[in-house]
């Protein structure tokens, strides 16, 4: 029931570009670089590694079953239907592994009725149901605690025979779930204190700590992501390390437990049966196993629960929904177990058949089915696809899912490492030729570089805009407010000529007078450089504008030049070069070219950042590049209107082993 139900799910999210690309497809990319051969990948969280092997492995498959020449290409020219088959497979063997709890218990309860009131449990979370049809940690989380819950019911029932299998298989499970998601670091809590003497505990601490090795081995060299992650988690307020640097806020802390107490109310009697459970326990004076299993599921609740409070997210507590809970049913089965064994079977079937209905009813209802079963943006994508064809730029903020594709592989390829990219956007760029994509921190970007609005509105005297913000009201200001931003308002006519009540998607055709955007775009200040000229200490490059000078003298060589005899060279020793500072009253939109080569590839890149705060950081797009030869690099910057500085600071750095040339830099400031 539950896995036919779950095909449904799948059927109404329909294509994950459109409504849940985060971090579907961040998993997808990394997953398609381990399938490479490679173990690059720019998302480590988590850190996620046991689901990107799983996501690498089933990638593998499909692709040999599918006849893909070039597994690289049919992955990020087919996603979804990799996708659409993972998602199943996961939903498998959850189904699986929730199955394998009930088969347990009703070997050790030797009652197939209580045996499905424990695999009901689970599923009285809506959150739980939600997310077991997304490819994500919450859905390795959830059947890595199917099966440790159990595996610990049948522990419990064969507790002399095989102790040592099952101790090792509970540290595997247990591992498998911290390595993908390190917030399930509680259940660790429940076996540790299940387990009968200190040997016991040790040595399933001991293999869990060696299997999250394992688990994570392919990504040891990139820890440094994952741990910087964390620290900014624990320090910081927000969410993903943002906010306030503060250890603890009390307001944000109980607003939380507030928010989780009275989201779903099976989570809400599964904390307030806590306390009565140790009430019992105490007056019925109950030892051994059972005091044990609640000891454990009370602690690891309440770490959890911490845990959830710091950076509130519901989801988060998927440890509490799969595992914490059977347990905590199995303890009250367990207490009860002679009193239920008196009812009629007959009356106990059909009390179980109405509870399996109640559930199953709840979970449809919940989830608000749309009609057809089908995503609703789906229907601009097909209006898009058949009237109003043409180039597209989408706006990429606001949302999480599209009528367009480029924004979750956008999302996913901004999780690759920088060996990848290159070779993925090679490949994306001849897959999805058309659109631009549209964002205040990046601005217009296709998949091989970054662009001025006066570079996109002079080539193309008609070109849609799309924005899905959830509201069309909202989703047409935003495309007015892009325009305000690029400073081109006064050249060009919005027509509104699509909208989706339902998605709140808006598409504007936007109607360019080119020929004054092009004399609208003509450069006010132009600063050039080819190495030639030092100033008399030596420190600084001379440039074509007297006043501004480039610092980093000592790093100019004649080695190698593009034109004239000099270039500047940046290595290990020295990352950073050419640094120059421009007032904001200058202008708000830049462009930066330069020349550059290397023997092995490598490239540098030119950073604009802001020079007293840490809002804006952008780093130009690494292009082709041929060992020995002399490659063009661009990057272009338009500053938003709460840019706080009033300076922009711009430098080229190079990140790689490798001995870089850049020659020829010219910096050209417009209105």
């Amino acid at each position: 029931m539950l896995f036919v139900l779950m095909l449904f799910r799948v059927a109404e999210i329909h294509f994950y570009f459109q409504g849940w690309y985060d971090p579907v497809y961040a998993y997808l990319t990394n997953g398609l670089t381990f399938a490479l051969g490679s173990n690059d990948i720019g998302h480590t969280d988590h850190p996620g590694t046991p689901l990107q092997l799983f996501i690498a492995l089933l990638i593998t498959i499909i692709g040999w079953i599918r006849g893909a020449n070039d597994l690289a290409t049919d992955v990020l020219a087919n996603p979804e239907t990799y996708l659409r088959i993972i998602t199943i497979a996961l939903i498998a063997i959850n189904c699986t592994m929730l199955w394998m709890l009930g088969v347990f218990a009703n070997k050790r309860l030797q009652n197939r009725n209580m045996a499905v009131v424990l695999q009901l449990l689970p599923l009285l979370s809506f959150q739980l149901f939600n997310f077991m049809a997304v490819i994500n940690c919450e859905s390795v989380i959830s059947l890595s605690s199917f099966a440790i819950a159990a595996c610990i019911i049948l522990y419990d029932w064969r507790r002399e025979e095989g102790h040592m299998k099952f101790l090792i298989i509970i540290a595997i499970l247990s591992a498998l779930s911290v390595a993908t998601k390190i917030s399930s670091l509680s259940i660790l809590i429940v076996p540790f204190f299940f387990f009968e003497n200190i040997r016991s505990k040790a040595i399933y601490l001991l293999l869990s700590l060696l299997f999250i090795f394992l688990f994570i081995f392919p990504v040891m060299d990139k820890l440094g992501n994952f741990t910087g992650f964390i620290g900014k988690l624990a320090t910081h307020t927000g969410q993903y390390g943002s906010g306030e640097q503060k250890l603890f806020d009390a307001t944000i802390f109980f607003q939380s437990i507030r928010m989780m107490v009275l989201k779903e109310l099976p989570f809400t009697l599964h904390l307030l049966l806590l306390p009565v459970g140790w009430f019992v326990i105490v007056k019925r004076k109950i030892t051994g196993s059972l005091k044990r299993l609640f000891l454990g599921i009370t602690l690891a609740t309440v770490f959890q629960v911490i845990i959830v409070a710091r950076h509130y997210g519901f989801h988060y507590l998927m440890p509490v929904f799969a595992l914490f809970m059977p347990l905590h049913g199995y303890f009250w089965i367990q207490f009860f177990r002679e009193k239920i064994a008196t009812l009629s079977s007959r009356t106990f079937s059909l009390m179980m058949i109405l509870l399996v209905l109640g559930v199953f009813a709840r979970l449809i209802i919940r989830n608000n089915f749309d009609k057809g079963i089908t995503n609703s943006v789906e229907k601009t994508s097909q209006m898009v696809k058949s009237e109003l064809k043409g180039k597209y730029i989408v706006l990429s903020d606001f949302n999480n899912g599209a009528a367009f594709i480029e924004p979750a592989l956008k999302f996913g390829y901004s999780y690759s490492g920088n060996s990848m990219k290159k070779r993925y956007a090679e490949i994306l760029a001849s897959v999805y030729p058309e659109n631009y994509l549209w964002n205040i921190r990046d601005g217009f970007t296709n998949w091989t570089g970054s662009y001025l609005s006066t570079d996109i509105f002079s080539m193309n005297d008609q070109i849609f805009i799309y924005a899905n913000t959830g509201n069309c009201e909202v989703s047409m200001r935003k495309i007015s407010e892009m325009i305000d931003l690029a400073g081109i308002s006064g050249f060009v006519n919005l027509k509104n000529v699509c909208q989706n009540e339902k998605r709140g998607e808006v598409i504007a055709l936007a109607i360019v007078d080119t020929a004054m955007i092009r004399k609208h775009s003509q450069p006010k200040l132009m600063i050039e450089t080819s190495m030639e000229g030092l100033s008399e200490d030596g420190e600084l490059i001379k440039s074509s504008v007297e006043e501004y000078s480039f610092r980093g003298g000592q790093l100019r060589t004649n080695q190698f030049a593009r034109s004239g005899n000099s270039s500047i060279l940046l290595t290990t020793a020295n990352q950073f070069g050419l640094n120059i500072s421009i007032p904001v009253s200058q202008g708000k939109r830049f462009k930066v070219e330069f020349w550059q080569r290397s023997s092995d590839q490598k490239q540098t890149l030119v950073v604009a950042s802001a020079t007293k705060s840490d809002v804006f950081y952008k780093t130009s797009f690494q292009g082709e590049n041929n060992s020995g030869e002399w490659t063009r690099s661009e990057l272009n910057v338009t500053l938003p209107e709460n840019y706080p500085d009033a300076n922009l600071q711009f430098y080229l750095w190079s990140p790689a082993s490798d001995s870089v040339w850049v020659d020829d830099f010219r910096l050209t400031v417009f209105e």
